[in-house]
């Protein structure tokens, strides 16, 4: 008796739905963050570096940078409430279309004034002892249209002031220093209704080499600062709160089953939807449908072992 070839095929059931993971959503390289308090105000100062082509990842630089500082659980800032809020004493359309367009936090006692290149650096001195840096210092002046860019040279007067660090013609050292409104400890308190946390909550400071050591006291100037929860002497309880940025992996099966009509199966970054026996995922809803017999043999499946039976 000639042989009988049985060959079964099933769906290719892994398919990836809901939205995708972006792999970063600015263009900023962060080399340094510190938490420090300007006339009374909380700011998270960043020293970062622009990309060699001048271009933001986003539609636009004023777009980068709010979402450099969304992923510190933060908002970017600039001019305030005098400035940017309608019915400020000098309120104008362009300033405030930064916090109406790219959620800009007017509400800092407007401490960085207006064009805050100034101010912004005072901060950035007193958090890294950085000098010489007014023109490489920025936060939202003007959001409009025409000032919030892909180049950064075009979206100067946005970000007000990268002069220094990126000229027109691409040259600089592309080195610059800002702030978000807030500060680590800010966010620990959002997160865990932690209360006082300031001289508890750290992020990146200085990492000379002097400063990264193994005792945490004597690491202070690099996990800036710890000082409340490990003293000089051990004293503390040694709680700390920091922040990294991005967001731990999120179990999508877990809400509507992932939005599979059958098995929802979790991996990093990402989910997968499979079926049951007999069925077959389709590509566009998710959904299973019922396959008949015998199974069909698209572009959609793949072999299982073949039996054979004589």
């Amino acid at each position: 008796m000639g042989l009988l070839k049985l060959e079964f095929v099933v769906a290719i059931c892994c398919a990836r739905v809901g939205t995708s993971l972006e792999q970063g959503n600015h263009a900023f390289e962060v080399l340094r963050t510190a938490n420090q308090k300007y006339r009374g105000v909380d700011f998270l100062a960043i020293q970062a570096k622009l990309p060699a082509d001048g271009l933001s990842t986003s539609p636009d630089w004023c777009s980068d940078y709010e979402n450099l500082c969304a992923g510190y659980g933060l908002r970017p800032t600039g001019c305030g409430e005098n400035w940017a809020v309608e019915g400020g004493s000098e309120s104008d359309p362009g300033r405030i279309r930064c916090v109406t367009e790219y959620n800009s936090d007017p509400y800092i006692n407007n401490v960085l004034g207006c064009h805050a290149a100034d101010h912004v650096a005072e901060v950035a001195r007193l958090a890294f002892s950085a000098t010489n840096i007014r023109y490489r210092s920025f936060g939202f002046d003007w959001c409009t249209t025409s000032t919030c860019q892909r180049g950064i040279w075009e979206s100067l007067n946005s970000l007000y002031d990268t002069g220094s660090a990126f000229g027109p013609g691409g040259t600089g050292d592309r080195i610059v220093y800002t702030v978000c409104a807030g500060s680590a400890a800010q966010v620990a308190n959002l997160a865990f209704s932690a209360g006082a946390t300031g001289r508890r909550s750290f992020g990146f400071n200085n990492c000379r080499t002097d400063f990264c050591e193994r005792g945490i006291y004597q690491s202070l100037h690099s996990l800036w600062n710890t000082g409340a929860a490990f003293g000089s002497d051990g004293s503390g309880d040694r709680i700390v709160y920091t922040v990294c940025a991005g967001s731990a992996d999120t179990d999508e099966c877990a809400t509507d089953n992932g939005g599979c009509a059958h098995n929802c199966t979790n991996i990093p970054g990402s989910y997968n939807c499979s079926c049951q026996h007999s069925f077959i995922l389709t590509n566009v809803q998710q959904t299973t449908v019922d396959v008949p017999k015998p199974a069909p043999t698209s572009q959609e499946v793949i072999p299982v072992p073949v039996n054979r039976v004589s």
